[in-house]
């Protein structure tokens, strides 16, 4: 049993036993190191491990990006910031008109009961469903918590008008794609985070920050413009940007990696060892590992 009362392993599962109720459960699907949970409004991927190594990180770190329209992002921050600090959870939560950019972290419950008070609201329930991705710790990877309003949740300097992404490849037909000789595979991260760890054979922008990545971009479109064009970052936001401003250039074979590196990593366990070295993160852990030991 998980020191969180309520709260059980069962084939590796971290649950709560009130929380199917309450979140309008739908299925879960187990795979060999995963279970994919299905909500009414959310969903949740989970990585599968010991109850012994749940008992030793009883911490849920939950990242999550969902494209909305929020007429008053100001509102949602109080809301959001006064549920937050009364449920003990912390972390950063980035809102603006266009959406919602989080990874926050507490106790199995407590993150439960975030998933339903965020999906039962009506503007989280407008396209699709929102795809919570969970890895754990034996502390807080936060020290406080963080609730902004921001002109874009993830910066590109506006420089993409619209919210049109490319194909998804899943994680267990990524090996596979990029592999093949018409595909040119670009890493859309940070030179710092392309140094402590990448997918063999991605391409290297070399930027300092995201913003850059656009003029990389537009440099580069017409070396790649008759390739398949694929993509990845960190948990997967970026390429939402990258790929919709990708075809903004007028790019068509644009793709990226579904659910981006963690949730590569939480459905493979980097098997493949496609994946060299580690994984940058933006909180106290700083690193992932592939098979997500660390």
């Amino acid at each position: 049993m998980n020191k969180n009362s309520n709260v059980f392993v069962v084939d590796g599962i971290s649950f709560n036993e009130d929380f199917k109720s309450q979140g309008c459960f739908i299925k879960s699907t187990k795979q060999n190191d995963f279970v994919l949970e299905e909500y009414k409004n959310f969903i949740v991927l989970k990585p599968v491990f010991t109850s012994s190594y749940h008992d030793s990180n009883p911490v849920v770190i939950t990242t999550y990006y969902y494209f909305t329209n929020l007429e008053r992002p100001e509102l949602f921050r109080d809301k959001i910031n006064l549920y937050c600090k009364q449920n003990n959870i912390l972390g950063t939560i980035l809102l603006g008109h266009e959406g919602v950019n989080s990874t926050i972290c507490g106790l199995r419950k407590d993150i439960d009961n975030f998933y339903v008070f965020l999906s039962s609201m009506p503007e989280f329930q407008t396209i699709g469903r929102i795809e919570f991705k969970e890895t754990y710790s034996n502390k807080s990877p936060f020290g406080k918590l963080k609730v902004r309003v921001k002109k874009e949740i993830v910066t590109f300097g506006g420089l993409c008008n619209t919210f049109d992404p490319g194909y998804y490849i899943a994680p267990e037909e990524w090996d596979d794609f990029i592999k093949k000789d018409e595909v040119i595979l670009v890493d859309t991260r940070n030179d710092y985070e392309y140094d402590i760890g990448t997918f063999d054979g991605a391409v290297n922008p070399n930027v300092k920050n995201f913003r850059e990545f656009a003029k990389w971009m537009q440099d580069h479109k017409e070396h790649v413009k008759d390739k398949k064009f694929a993509m990845f970052c960190t948990g997967g936001i970026r390429c939402e940007r990258t790929t919709s401003y990708a075809k903004q250039l007028g790019l068509d074979n644009v793709y990226h990696l579904k659910g981006g590196i963690i949730g590569y990593f939480i459905e493979t366990r980097n098997k493949n060892n496609a994946w060299i070295g580690k994984c940058f993160v933006f909180d106290d852990r700083v690193v992932l590992s592939g098979d997500l030991s660390n």
